[in-house]
């Protein structure tokens, strides 16, 4: 399969998965020789087609449907038109795989090889919208990786869960006591306090913790309401504030050490919280104080 990728990442360290887009120049072309996939793919055609082929199956794979393959599949491909297709594919690390399958299916906890419960499943607009999210996330200059760990994974954990119900085999995850939930959440809390400004993988933080990321990752949603990168975020902005408050005249700077890729990132997400952008907000501090009580 002749492919140029245009746009590809991969966090450091053992990354939980990797999420890479494709385009294909192939033309009309028959089924070539068997390829071997090393890890569980997630396929996600966004233009035109190709069909792939489980021995005797055949499945077309367009933007309409996900196309799942196993770790360890022998499959190959054919071309039925010469338009060449798009598509953005997401390997799952054989750990994340076997977690995310089993929170469905907790029989697969212990086995060395996850089945993807279904080929094909069709694809939500929520899931056609969250891909593009996490495409322009690729696309950045300078990613973030906690961001990017998550957008992904929650975009895998929506799949794995559609996957499920095409099957007729959906059951809703078991969840962890109360307390334990709290406990975790609390433990990544600290951590993020901590160290605000730290670039942190998911994989890192949820090392740091104590608990698996896809654990991890949904654990504190449910807790907080937030995405873990979120909540950081909304953490270093709160922190920006304060030193904006006590005069703080180095913008640039200050969102350096806070964390932000670049002064213009720092900003756009200070006037998305605030409403202002920080150097008009520091104007309108500035202003209040010299203000005589009434």
């Amino acid at each position: 399969m002749s492919a140029s990728m245009s746009s590809s990442y991969a966090p450091p360290a053992a990354p939980l998965l990797t999420a890479v887009d494709v385009h294909c120049t192939v033309g009309r072309s028959r089924a070539g020789a068997e390829r071997l996939v090393p890890r569980t793919e997630l396929v996600f055609v966004r233009r035109g087609l190709f069909v792939t082929h489980f021995g005797s199956r055949s499945i077309v794979a367009d933007p309409n449907q996900v196309l799942a393959v196993d770790g360890g599949s022998a499959v190959r491909f054919s071309h039925p038109t010469d338009d060449g297709d798009r598509y953005t594919g997401i390997e799952l690390s054989p750990g994340l795989a076997r977690e995310l399958l089993a929170a469905y299916q907790p029989a697969l906890q212990d086995r060395v090889r996850t089945p993807f419960p279904t080929t094909h499943l069709p694809v939500t607009p929520e899931i056609h919208f969250d891909l593009q999210r996490l495409r322009r996330s690729m696309r950045r200059a300078e990613p973030d990786v906690l961001h990017h760990d998550e957008r992904a994974l929650r975009l895998a954990e929506r799949v794995v869960a559609i996957g499920y119900r095409v099957a007729g085999r959906f059951r809703a995850p078991r969840e962890e006591p109360r307390p334990a939930r709290r406990e975790l959440a609390e433990r990544v809390r600290q951590v993020l306090a901590e160290h605000p400004a730290a670039s942190t993988s998911l994989a890192e933080l949820a090392a740091r913790v104590g608990a698996s990321p896809f654990h991890l990752a949904r654990t504190f949603r449910r807790e907080t309401g937030l995405p873990i990168h979120r909540y950081r975020l909304r953490l270093r902005l709160a922190l920006a504030l304060d030193r904006i408050a006590e005069g703080e005249s180095n913008l640039s700077l200050l969102g350096f050490e806070l964390g932000f890729s670049s002064h213009s990132h720092f900003t756009r997400q200070f006037r998305a919280v605030y409403g202002q952008p920080p150097a008009r907000l520091r104007e309108l501090l500035a202003r209040d104080s010299a203000q005589p009580v009434a």
